[in-house]
């Protein structure tokens, strides 16, 4: 499959210069400016490669590749300049992270050749992304749906959270869309060092002792702990550690994130509607809730409640398929027991379970779901 390249020039003859050149050796598009650069990008069109001039009227070629970068960060930059000063060189690499110049004029092999390391460079992007999101994201979750035995209240918090982080993500620039959903996945994981009737006292909301609300307390740092010992989850782990930190902290973006995804996702287990939930939470924001981020999370969730609208429904426990997201608490028919909590998208695994489960303990059913998106 060829690589898919976005040439931007104010110059329309330069573009067709390169088209001619890189024609049968990648599939090229071209923008003649980067407000349609960036139209472009956002159209989910699949560009491996960016490469733009420097100097542009309107957005020059460094505030353009900043923005790519921040747009799309696996998109490989490269920029093409006829005056690679010092100071420019600086600029472009600091805000647009530019993978190589290129400089007026050059020649046909040479952009062939940077294109083609462009490429390779986004093969190595792409596969160590797919190795984070799909291996170890698959591995982390097998942990959680075991996990989840133990504390079904607070891992269903999490994979509520989860939820959340996923639909807010685009509202995020600046926190990896991957490690806000493995720490709101694992943000309970410490509570598994502690006692179970301590355990069970924090899932009833009962008052706590004050030694019991010292052990509480850690619960974030021993997650933490555990979690930094596992490859590549270092910022998945600070996430975790300072998520309850209040908002005047230096808290990592992820952290300060994912206090408001935690604190959402409990009020809407109350079955309180999500603006009532954000009109409630509104009240801490800028002590307790980074206001910035407060309101980035708030308008995206509002905002696709408003797009999915329609989309619940009712299953019996038969009718149940991988990829629904339970708006119910699965409970047992008998006396209530929380099977899993409201929140939990059913996987291959979580089904077998569920249904293994109803032949010797019948479940509530039907039960509300939506489907994932």
């Amino acid at each position: 499959m060829t690589a898919r390249v976005l040439l931007v020039d104010d110059e329309p003859n330069v573009l067709s210069g390169l088209r001619r050149q890189l024609f049968g050796k990648f599939e090229v598009d071209i923008a003649t400016g980067g407000d349609q650069a960036l139209e472009k990008l956002g159209d989910g069109s699949g560009f491996a490669i960016v490469l733009s001039d420097m100097r542009m009227p309107g957005m020059d070629g460094v505030e353009l590749l900043s923005r790519v970068r921040t747009q799309a960060p696996d998109i490989v930059r490269l920029m093409l300049t006829g005056n690679a000063d010092q100071e420019t060189a600086v600029r472009a690499v600091n805000r647009g992270a530019i993978f190589r110049f290129l400089n007026k004029p050059c020649a046909p092999e040479d952009v062939i050749g940077a294109l083609t390391d462009a490429m390779a460079q986004h093969r190595l992007i792409t596969a160590e992304r797919e190795l984070v999101e799909r291996t170890l994201g698959g591995a982390v979750g097998v942990l959680v749906e075991v996990l989840m035995g133990m504390d079904p209240t607070a891992f269903g918090r999490g994979m509520r959270a989860r939820g959340l982080a996923r639909q807010a993500a685009g509202a995020l620039p600046d926190v990896s869309p991957w490690e806000l959903d493995l720490a709101a996945m694992l943000h309970p994981l410490g509570l598994t060092a502690l006692p179970a009737d301590l355990r069970a006292k924090l899932a009833s909301g009962a008052k706590l002792e004050p030694a019991e609300s010292e052990h509480a307390a850690r619960v974030p740092a021993i997650g933490a702990d555990m979690l930094v010992k596992i490859p590549r989850l270092a910022q998945v782990a600070l996430i975790v550690r300072h998520h309850r930190a209040p908002a005047s902290t230096g808290a990592p973006v992820g952290a300060k994130a994912l206090r408001v995804l935690i604190d959402v996702a409990a009020g809407l287990e109350t079955g309180m509607p999500l603006g009532l939930v954000f009109a409630k939470l509104g009240n801490a924001a800028g002590t307790e809730y980074d206001p910035g981020i407060f309101a980035a999370i708030r308008d995206a969730l509002l905002q696709g409640e408003a797009a999915r609208g329609g989309d619940v429904s009712t299953k019996k426990i038969a009718e149940l398929y991988p990829g629904l997201i339970l708006i119910d608490d699965l409970a047992v028919a008998a006396d209530g027991g929380i099977l899993l909590k409201a929140g939990f998208e059913i996987t291959d695994t979580l089904l077998s379970r569920v249904r293994s489960y109803h032949q010797f303990r019948p479940l509530r059913e039907p039960v509300r779901v939506v489907m994932r998106h």
